[in-house]
């Protein structure tokens, strides 16, 4: 069989169309998640609204995903099903500033709930960002009755 002008033209428009219209779903795709949050190795950063920033404990995938709904980030996930499977997650929350270092957590358990000393390059006092931190515990199942007690910064 003999390909004419009129199939070659007609193959060349169909796979241009197809390629912009790839190319346009990856764009439109990606806008609304690049607009709202920003994931990084740490956790998420989101931009700071009037909204409720009380640390939590997460011991499963359902309550995960109940999280990242309230916050309106679900569109993607940081931790997985099995991540919750074998560690409790704090999910605590923190000002945000891009040259920001949190070089290790100090977690204690004490009779009036958790204390958390974050060990940091710098104290951010004032920003527009906040970082959802999520902290894994060591053992499952470790912490039953969480209460953030104190929350502190040290300068390093």
């Amino acid at each position: 069989m003999k390909l004419n002008k009129y199939h070659i033209l007609l193959g060349i428009i169909v796979v241009v169309v197809l390629a912009i219209a790839a190319f346009l779903g990856i764009i439109l795709g990606n806008i609304g998640i690049s607009r709202n949050y920003k994931t990084i190795a740490e956790g998420i950063i989101i931009e700071k609204k009037d909204e409720d920033y009380t640390s939590v404990l997460i011991t499963n995938y359902d309550d995960y995903i109940k999280f990242l709904k309230k916050y309106n980030i679900n569109e993607r996930v940081f931790l997985t099903a099995g991540d919750l499977e074998k560690n409790d997650y704090i999910i605590d929350f923190i000002l945000y500033d891009e040259n920001l270092k949190i070089e290790n957590i100090d977690l204690e358990i004490a009779d009036m709930g958790i204390n958390l000393t974050y060990f940091v390059n710098k104290n951010v006092t004032n920003s527009n960002k906040i970082l959802i931190y999520f902290i894994p515990l060591s053992d499952k199942g470790l912490i039953t009755n969480y209460n953030l007690n104190n929350h502190n910064f040290e300068v390093k």
